[in-house]
């Protein structure tokens, strides 16, 4: 759903903090109100964003009802809007459409090497069915219980809790894979053989924002899930 963006500014450039956002569709204007449960209206209203002037991606969507002399806001109702007193409005993100570039430019970005964090990832390849799971070759030569075939509880106990001062990683115990003893255990950490360092670089503005907008230090990346 796509909305005009309208803001309301002093002669001198200054905003007043008063809103339009005009369906491009319908050409209806978001206008909540707590007569009729309205939502909408043909006519502007004039909203208040109160997360935009506080400079946050979310804000709620309030209108002024001269009717019940207080503001109305919008809020989710399961599966549709409805309109809300203030104290019950729901905040809402907006996303803002940029023009397509043609061609590729030069962003600005932080490397997380800069702030000490090291990367390393590995392709567990190799992949084959095992008690009917496709899993791969090389971590099931480390860790041959199947967790998958325990039912809805996890077998426990496949690692030693603590760590090998040799390698830095936990051993496998007989439980994880019966070729593991004491004589010859077997260390989770020929999982990592091999291993590549990486780099990932985030676009410095994106970071910048969230930190003017937290006041601390952010450098997140997409999670990436694997198991045994």
């Amino acid at each position: 759903m796509f909305w005009e963006f309208t803001e309301y500014k002093y002669s001198d450039g200054k905003p007043k903090y008063h809103y339009e956002l005009q369906n491009t569709y319908s050409g209806n204007y978001l206008a909540p109100q707590i007569v009729d449960g309205q939502i909408i209206s043909p006519d502007p209203i004039g909203i208040n964003l109160n997360g935009r002037k506080n400079n946050k991606y979310y804000s709620t969507i309030l209108a002024w009802d001269k009717t019940y002399y207080q503001y109305a806001g919008l809020k989710v109702d399961g599966d549709h809007i409805a309109s809300a007193p203030k104290s019950k409005a729901t905040d809402f993100y907006f996303a803002v459409i940029e023009p397509p570039v043609n061609e590729l430019t030069t962003v600005e970005t932080i490397n997380n090497n800069d702030y000490g964090i090291t990367m390393r990832m590995i392709d567990y390849g190799n992949g084959k069915l095992i008690n009917n799971n496709t899993r791969s070759q090389d971590q099931y030569d480390v860790i041959t219980e199947d967790s998958f075939t325990a039912g809805p509880n996890p077998v426990p106990d496949i690692l030693e809790p603590w760590l090998d001062p040799n390698t830095g990683y936990p051993l496998v115990t007989s439980t994880g894979n019966s070729s593991s003893t004491a004589e010859n255990p077997i260390s989770l950490s020929r999982l990592f053989t091999g291993a590549y360092e990486v780099s990932i670089g985030r676009i410095y503005r994106k970071y910048a924002a969230g930190r003017r907008r937290t006041g601390k230090h952010q450098f997140r990346f997409i999670p990436v899930y694997g198991g045994f």
